[in-house]
């Protein structure tokens, strides 16, 4: 018996050792600002959300809706318009293009998209830039018990995002595309693989992001923490830096 105990220390102690030079080589590093969201809801749909880096207001996003059209415009506290997205619609109310714009002293830029869907979600994305000859980015999604589980870039380059869930719903959509291109996952995103074979080569880790929320009464989302692992060369040579970001969202009823 005592021959076993001594055993079943000299295990645990070699597996103590080894989490703690596996946690060893991460440095953990909060993000340079602190973004808070302030959101106007109509029912689920997002007419206005506020930006805040570091509690200064930096800008301010509006939807406006028609039967046809959907705008997205968002300005600067100085009332100038920074970007502006417009939506076509088909008769489901789901957008069939877009022209995203953004503007700044150094000048403008724009793009379209063109949008495909299955059973109310957004599969295939197109997008177009100006430049004549563009090489157009296009962008598969998976589907699976509602929830997106991986994003495709299949052109110019293949890449693959990966995507798991918990629990939680996701009541609203907080990359704020309102539904207006379709259905958001069910569940509220519990890790993703980045980039899987693109950057990250066959001698790299592949990149990772893991989620915690803290929600409200009615289960909303009111603060996301993500650590961000980057992929990294093995085998490893010095420190891995995890990015700490924390987002802060605050909801209006209208």
């Amino acid at each position: 018996m005592k021959n076993i105990l001594i055993l079943l220390l000299i295990i645990l102690t070699f597996f103590g050792c080894k989490k703690d030079e596996e946690e060893s080589i991460f440095e953990d590093k909060p993000a340079k600002n602190v973004v808070k969201y302030v959101i106007y809801l109509s029912g689920t749909k997002i007419t206005e959300y506020e930006t805040y880096v570091n509690d200064t207001l930096k800008r301010i996003t509006n939807y406006y809706f028609s039967d046809t059209l959907v705008k997205v415009i968002a300005k600067n506290t100085e009332g100038k318009t920074v970007a502006k997205t417009i939506y076509q619609l088909h008769n489901g109310g789901l957008a069939t293009s877009s022209v995203d714009s953004s503007f700044s002293d150094e000048g403008s830029s724009a793009y379209r998209s063109e949008y495909k869907y299955s059973n109310g979600y957004m599969i295939e994305r197109a997008i177009y830039y100006d430049d004549e000859g563009e090489i157009p980015v296009i962008i598969n999604r998976t589907v699976e018990n509602e929830n997106i589980i991986e994003i495709e870039l299949v052109s110019p380059a293949n890449c693959l995002n990966r995507y798991w869930f918990n629990e939680s719903l996701n009541k609203i959509d907080l990359n704020f595309s309102n539904g207006i291109t379709g259905k958001w996952s069910k569940n509220l995103t519990n890790n993703v693989s980045w980039n899987n074979f693109c950057p990250c080569g066959p001698s790299m880790t592949i990149a990772s992001s893991e989620y915690k929320y803290e929600l409200d009464a009615n289960g909303y989302v009111i603060k996301k923490v993500a650590t961000y692992t980057p992929c990294y060369h093995l085998p490893i040579s010095g420190k891995v830096t995890r990015t700490i970001t924390t987002t802060f969202y605050e909801y209006k009823m209208n």
